[in-house]
């Protein structure tokens, strides 16, 4: 339910729908009921969209700071790409 809602405020930050759902821990459309509160409701497949956007974003910022590990412990400097060089943290 937490990554249905992520990504609908991810489209409609400023939304008011309220979620109710048997199971917190499910990510399964078919046990949660959305009220919309007067809202156009965001279609399933939009939702579902937003969702792999975001887990791609975060599969992608662990990628770049291993990646800009391994180019700070080489032998030979390769410079950092700007992704990479956000994910260290000074």
């Amino acid at each position: 339910m937490k990554k249905i809602l992520n990504a609908i405020l991810k489209i409609r930050p400023d939304s008011q729908v309220s979620l109710i759902c048997k199971d917190e821990n499910s990510d399964n459309f078919d046990n949660i009921e959305f009220n919309w509160n007067g809202e156009v409701a965001i279609s399933k497949s939009d939702i579902e969209t937003k969702i792999t956007e975001m887990e791609t974003a975060d599969a992608q910022k662990v990628i770049d700071k291993a990646n800009a590990k391994a180019k700070l412990q080489a032998a030979e400097y390769t410079p950092l790409t700007e992704d990479e060089a956000k994910t260290i943290v000074l």
